[in-house]
C-alpha cells in the first residue's frame, strides 16, 4: 500500500512538472477595421490574419490562459525576407518585440511561414490575457502565437498543441443581423470568402454604378473568417 501511495506522488510530481502548452490562431481575432482572413494552405489551419493598413488599426483579443508561470512566446509569421512587413506583438500591454518578415534560408521558397521567439519571456497569471497585435507597414501577415513554459521548445516538432479561442467577439454581436445596404438602385448582394478586401472593392464599384448592394464577407459567412 506505501509503494502505491509514493508510485501516485511520483506520477503527480511528474505531471506537475509538465509543460503548459497553448495556441493562439490570429485569425480567430476579432476581424476590425482593416485587418482581414488570408487563406494559404501552409497557414496553421489554413488560414491568417493579413493586416491591409498601418494607420491605427491594432488587433485585439482577450483569452482565458488556464494556469499562470514563466511562458516563451512563439510567433508564426509569413516571410518575404523583405524585412518591412512587421508587427508589434503585445501581451497584457508588454511589447514582446517585432515579427514578420525575417530572413529566409538560402534555397527557401519566398513566402515561407516561419517561427520566431520573443527575447524576453513573460511571467503570466492564470486567468485573463490580452494580446495586441500592432501593425507597422501594412501587409503583415500572422498565422500563429504559441505560449509555452517549456524553455527548449521547438514549434517544428511540436504534437498537437490546444488552441485558446477569444472570450469574445467585438464583430457580429448581433446573431443573425446583416449589414446595412449601401446605394440606391437595382439590390445586389455581394459574398466574398477567402479574400473580403476584394469583395469590399467590387461593393464599392456595384455602387458607384447605381446598385444597392449589401456585402457579405468573411466575417458573417464563416463567423470569424
Amino acid at each position: 500500500m506505501k509503494m502505491k501511495r509514493i508510485f501516485w506522488m511520483a506520477m503527480l510530481g511528474v505531471y506537475s512538472l509538465t509543460a503548459a502548452e497553448y495556441r493562439i490562431e490570429a485569425e480567430n481575432f476579432p476581424v476590425k477595421n482593416r485587418w482581414r482572413i488570408g487563406i494559404d494552405q501552409g497557414a496553421s489551419g489554413g488560414k491568417m490574419l493579413f493586416s491591409a493598413e498601418k494607420k491605427d488599426n491594432r488587433a485585439r483579443a482577450e483569452y482565458n490562459l488556464p494556469e499562470g508561470g514563466r511562458y516563451s512566446v512563439w510567433v508564426r509569421t509569413m516571410s518575404f525576407g523583405e524585412g518591412y512587413r512587421r508587427a508589434e506583438v503585445l501581451i497584457d500591454g508588454k511589447s514582446l518585440g517585432q515579427f514578420g518578415d525575417d530572413p529566409l534560408e538560402k534555397n527557401a521558397k519566398k513566402p515561407s511561414f516561419l517561427w520566431k521567439r520573443a527575447v524576453v519571456p513573460l511571467e503570466l497569471p492564470g486567468g485573463k490575457i490580452e494580446v495586441v497585435l500592432n501593425p507597422n507597414s501594412g501587409l503583415e501577415r500572422v498565422d500563429a502565437i504559441l505560449l509555452t513554459t517549456e524553455e527548449n521548445f521547438d514549434p517544428a516538432n511540436a504534437g498537437k498543441v490546444r488552441e485558446l479561442l477569444p472570450l469574445k467577439s467585438e464583430v457580429g454581436e448581433e446573431t443573425g443581423a446583416l449589414p446595412e445596404a449601401v446605394g440606391k438602385g437595382p439590390a445586389v448582394l455581394v459574398l466574398a470568402g477567402g479574400r473580403p478586401w476584394v469583395g469590399k472593392e467590387v461593393a464599392s464599384m456595384l455602387t458607384r454604378s447605381g446598385c444597392s448592394v449589401t456585402g457579405l464577407d468573411s466575417v458573417y459567412l464563416d463567423g470569424l473568417g
